[in-house]
């Protein structure tokens, strides 16, 4: 212990180390509080509106997120990764990032609006109010003057930025339920916060960020549109993943089952915060872990992901028994329901941290294009277990196609994509060889 203390303690004294973990808790600490704010929201928007209605809310909202990620063109990464590497390019590169997502998200807002209104089997208020949360995209453009922060470790504008919109809107949105207001109300609420999160990073930008003038580079936009593709692709997967399946409901179900489905995600996804600050936190340290010491870094990576499958299963079991009273107490008998989709849902949780951690080894290990095709089966196999289960389960079948398409994204395409990975949760699975996990 004392041999792996040591060179965290040193690593922990440098500058830099002390910047990052700077910015690191500026957005673990926003990401917190955007869960504990938007639980409590989110809970009393549902008991307000019932199944139904919040059903309507939420396709609007995973209609959106998903059109959202093409919206940002997968730019985020690589656009950080230009501005670090260059600085006096910055004005030219966030210029053209914040055009081409611009454009992108016209582009796609009227896409949507048309595909909405006309090919969707939802209702009239429905398609209307999707419209309405389809234009929150433009002014989530101004993320793009985030990467200028995170290229500079410098996040705490930003996440300023989101949290007073955040905190603003939240107000407004209890105030419209105090106010009995419509649905569509609530997603013109969700335009709002958009734009004054979009006002406020450009003050932000103005006042503190780089003094080049943006520009926009045909150039530089092949460059930036070609390198990002490959991140556009999985952020799309990934989000499938994660909203396919409040999408489809509406379709192949009813606005109701929706509703069920929707309210407990924020239950369950408040849980993967514990798995993402982890991955972000541990990260550093098990890179200079597999350059010094190789052997060591297996061990050890062994034993974070036996932890965190067990606090995983342990979470979810938890969960899983006390679903029905859970449901009852946060959503009230209207959602009674639900309880046996959280019962279902609430083993995504094991799936998703084994999903998060597991990217620690393939960054590591350079297996970018894995992860791209590892989200890609994720995304196929809740698709095509949508339409297969959705029908006659409703809510539950969704719940269930979530938890197969995780484990299919976290466990078994490893055999084919990342097969030392996959060999070395095969054996964590095996209770005889968890001894000698900590014999060294």
């Amino acid at each position: 212990m004392r041999q792996v203390l040591m060179p965290l303690k040193h690593l922990l004294a440098k500058p830099l180390v002390r910047r990052i973990g700077s910015n690191m808790g500026w957005l673990v600490m926003e990401r917190g509080i955007r869960i504990v704010v938007g639980l409590v929201v989110t809970v009393w928007i549902a008991r307000y509106f019932g199944p139904a209605q919040y059903g309507n809310l939420g396709f609007a909202m995973a209609f959106t997120a998903i059109l959202g990620i093409v919206c940002s063109l997968g730019l985020e990464g690589i656009a950080v990764r230009d501005i670090a590497r260059a600085p006096d390019q910055a004005g030219v590169i966030l210029g053209t990032a914040l055009w081409l997502r611009i454009a992108a998200s016209l582009v796609i807002v009227s896409l949507g609006s048309v595909v909405a209104m006309t090919l969707l089997r939802i209702d009239v208020d429905a398609r209307l109010l999707t419209c309405i949360v389809l234009l929150s995209l433009v002014f989530q453009s101004a993320e793009t003057f985030d990467y200028w922060y995170r290229s500079t470790l410098n996040s705490r504008l930003t996440v300023t930025s989101r949290l007073g919109a955040l905190l603003i809107c939240s107000a407004a949105r209890v105030a419209l339920i105090l106010l009995s207001a419509s649905l569509l109300a609530f997603g013109a609420m969700v335009v709002v916060e958009s734009l004054v999160f979009a006002i406020a990073m450009l003050i932000a930008f103005r006042a503190h960020a780089t003094s080049s003038r943006l520009s926009f580079s045909r150039v530089q936009a092949v460059s930036l549109l070609r390198d990002s593709l490959p991140f556009l692709l999985a952020g799309i997967a990934t989000l499938v993943c994660l909203r396919v399946a409040q999408v489809l409901l509406p379709q192949l179900s009813s606005a109701e089952q929706n509703g069920l489905y929707g309210a407990v995600l924020p239950i369950t996804e408040g849980f993967y915060v514990l798995s993402t600050s982890a991955s972000v936190t541990l990260l550093p340290v098990f890179s200079r872990l597999l350059n010094e010491n190789p052997a060591r870094f297996q061990r050890m990576f062994e034993r974070l992901l036996w932890g965190i499958i067990v606090l995983g299963v342990v979470i979810a079991l938890t969960v899983s028994v006390g679903a029905d009273l859970l449901v009852r107490l946060l959503l009230g008998e209207r959602y009674a329901q639900a309880g046996g989709v959280l019962r279902i849902h609430s083993w995504s949780i094991v799936f998703v941290f084994l999903s998060v951690i597991e990217n620690i080894w393939i960054v590591l290990h350079n297996h970018g294009p894995a992860k791209l095709y590892k989200n890609v089966v994720g995304a196929v196999a809740n698709i095509g277990l949508g339409f297969l289960l959705i029908p006659s389960l409703g809510a539950q079948g969704a719940a269930l196609a979530g938890v197969i398409s995780f484990f299919c994204l976290s466990y078994l395409s490893n055999a084919i994509f990342v097969p030392p990975l996959f060999r070395m949760q095969s054996r964590l699975l095996l209770p005889w060889t968890w001894p000698a996990l900590w014999r060294a």
